[in-house]
């Protein structure tokens, strides 16, 4: 947790090779159901968090924000990212089955690399990678329960073959509320 003016926030703090202060992320929406209860401790954010490393530009979400898709599309329309860090506590209650489809559709949809990394343990586990494109060459990994260290590659090549050949963020409407309604 992060506090800030007697409030207290669900954050994300990056720092640079050199340890120095970069960015934070306070988690936007706050959950208060299934084994959730953060609404009445905990402050929502209110702003988008990016960073560049080498070339590739990252985003910041927590746990819960996975389930708005606007807060991602934001994302990709104002920083355009490359690959999503999504820190999660996802226990095995109600929200667990859902949380790998949700991961791989966010990927997809916005043509980033996400990586959603949960506790280790068997009450949480299965962290998921997901690459920006998915079929029978490339696919998720998914990992065990037991805590652990992978080495993932992110194929700046491939992301950008991706969003060439399928153009989801050109053919986007830049507001959907415009549309009407019959």
């Amino acid at each position: 947790a992060r506090v800030e003016d007697g409030h207290y926030f669900i954050s994300q703090v990056v720092l640079d090779k050199q340890g120095e202060y970069l960015c934070h992320y306070d988690k936007v929406h706050t959950a208060q159901y299934g084994d959730s209860s953060e609404a009445g401790y905990f402050q929502r954010g209110n702003h988008l968090a990016s960073f560049e490393l080498d070339g590739v530009k990252f985003g910041l979400a927590i746990c819960y924000d996975l389930r708005f898709p606007e807060l991602f599309r934001r994302y990709g329309q104002a920083c355009q990212v490359d690959v999503m860090l999504h820190p999660v506590a996802f226990a095995r209650d109600m929200t667990f089955a859902t949380w790998h489809p949700f991961v791989i559709t966010r990927a997809l949809e916005n043509q980033i690399y996400f990586l959603s990394l949960n506790q280790a343990g068997y009450y949480f586990g299965k962290s998921i990678v997901c690459p920006p494109w998915v079929d029978e060459d490339h696919q998720p990994l998914v990992m065990d329960c037991e805590e652990g260290f992978h080495v993932v590659e992110i194929d700046v090549q491939e992301l950008q073959k991706v969003r060439a050949t399928i153009p989801y963020a050109r053919d986007a409407l830049a507001n959907y509320k415009d549309l009407l309604v019959q």
